[in-house]
């Protein structure tokens, strides 16, 4: 659980760091369909008209008003977006009232601490935008004023009935005060100069009524010719492109890393339980030509076992790097007076392309393989090549042949270094459960971890010690002064691979 949480937490910077041209690649197509989107889009042209709103009976942007009720204008910018201001709009326009651009296209804005509206209108045809903002004002203020008059119409009749009601009281008051019993008619007038005054207050609020302004506001800005407006929209399509390829650009990145599953630092391997004996891929390695790596392990084999000890070196998927890696062992326990042995099973080196016998041979024939020891230095270097029949004698590993080979080896009592097949294949397999110690070769971003763990598994089952791993670039170099050891009869420099 722990190895999978450090795996997530670097997922997405390897996914940068390593799958960047999925990201750069799908950046450019997202950017290419975001510029032929905004090519092939239509020009779109904007025209707005302004409005000033004028205070009206019932309406709260009267004088008396503070600043703060401004805030209700945006129910005003509501009401211009209505289906009855629209469809009064396409009437004075002549524009259809399904026209998009008397609702999608309308947009209504209000400047701060003002009674002012702005009337925008963005469509295809730059006159019919001007002329859809001009009728949608003037469909505006005309609904303000027909609204204003209905209140002035609905006070002044109200008022109208009261006038007419306190008049028949009026006439009643006077009729009885004049004609009614006589200790009653005193009463009778005060009643009837009541209801004078009311009917003086009454005509006289009716007339203020019907003197009410009933003037909505108006246009203080005519729309102009509308002006194109596509540059917005196109600038947004373009980002909408790249911010849309980079994120799916990502996603393919994530998902190819996190399907690959390769190793790429040696903190991953530690967070398996695995321990990395020597690390060849950091600055300082490649600074030293894997001389400190190199002297880490020997010092780690050193302490672990002792002589006569046969340590395989296996890679988990490339088998390339273990000859490097076995012979660089060999080299430096050699250097230090340790009898040291290098056994090759790959007949591509020189030594074995060149015709010389060796581990083949001792395999096949039957041949002591000590008897075709070639001598590096002195006596505490020796090598053995893969031979003449190395594809041959690979078949064989399975069986008791190439165990009583490894058996005639340790009587020399020496460590004994085979740089031995990828351990998941068979031939591998065999020779790792030949061997005291298995060093496993696991190279940097192209081994996967599956393949670790499965090499580790299958290593376990066989009850073979693994003594650690060794985490090496695609191409790993041993020091010079090493390299230069292995030059002359036995093999010529860079005597690796030709």
């Amino acid at each position: 659980m722990i190895a999978g949480q450090q795996r997530r937490g670097t997922l997405f910077r390897d996914a940068l760091r390593f799958r960047w041209p999925i990201i750069v690649a799908a950046v450019v197509v997202g950017t290419a369909l975001g510029v032929l989107l905004s090519l092939q889009r239509p020009p779109s042209f904007v025209s707005a008209a302004r409005v000033l709103i004028n205070p009206l009976v019932g309406n709260p942007y009267t004088p008396e008003r503070t600043g703060d009720d401004l805030v209700s204008l945006q129910t005003e910018a509501e009401v211009v977006t209505s289906d009855p201001i629209g469809s009064e709009a396409a009437d004075i326009a002549g524009l259809p009232e399904t026209s998009s651009l008397l609702s999608s296209g309308v947009r209504v804005t209000v400047p701060a601490n003002t009674q002012i509206l702005d009337i925008s209108v963005t469509g295809k045809d730059k006159a019919e935008v001007a002329d859809a903002a001009d009728a949608l004002a003037t469909a505006y203020l005309e609904s303000r004023e027909a609204l204003a008059q209905d209140v002035v119409e609905t006070q002044s009749n109200k008022l109208e009935q009261q006038i007419a009601s306190t008049e028949a009281r009026l006439a009643e008051a006077q009729q009885a005060a004049e004609n009614g019993p006589v200790n009653a008619r005193q009463t009778q007038r005060r009643i009837a100069d009541s209801a004078q005054a009311d009917l003086y207050n009454l005509r006289a609020l009716q007339t203020e009524v019907e003197n009410t302004a009933t003037d909505p506001g108006r246009i203080t800005e005519p729309a102009q010719e509308g002006a194109a407006g596509s540059a917005l929209t196109r600038l947004l399509l373009l980002l909408v492109g790249v911010l849309g390829g980079c994120l799916v650009g990502l996603y393919g990145a994530l998902t190819r890393e996190r399907s690959t599953g390769l190793v790429r630092t040696p903190s991953e391997l530690t967070a398996l339980g695995i321990h990395v004996l020597g690390n060849f891929v950091g600055k300082d390695a490649r600074r030293g030509q894997g001389e400190e790596p190199l002297r880490r392990m020997r010092s780690e084999i050193l302490s672990s076992i002792t002589p006569p000890a046969v340590v395989a070196i296996c890679a988990a998927s490339s088998e390339e790097q273990s000859s490097a890696l076995a012979r660089g062992l060999a080299t430096s326990l050699a250097v230090l007076d340790h009898k040291s042995i290098y056994v090759s099973t790959d007949g591509r080196e020189v030594a074995s392309s060149n015709g010389a016998s060796g581990l083949s041979e001792a395999v096949l024939d039957r041949e002591d393989p000590t008897t075709l020891l070639l001598p590096v230095v002195g006596k505490q270097l020796s090598y053995l090549p893969a031979g003449k029949e190395s594809v041959a004698a690979r078949e064989h590993f399975v069986s008791p042949l190439f165990t009583d080979v490894i058996f005639r080896l340790r009587r020399s009592r020496a460590f004994i270094f085979l740089a031995a097949p990828p351990v998941l294949q068979t031939d591998g397999e065999a020779a790792a459960a030949a061997a005291d110690v298995v060093i496993l070769v696991v190279v940097a971003n192209h081994t996967t971890i599956d393949q670790v763990q499965a090499a580790t598994t299958l290593l376990a089952v066989k009850k073979v010690r693994l003594l650690g791993v060794a985490f090496v670039p695609a191409v790993l170099r041993v020091p010079d002064r090493y390299e230069r050891l292995w030059s002359g009869p036995v093999a010529p420099k860079r005597w690796l691979r030709r």
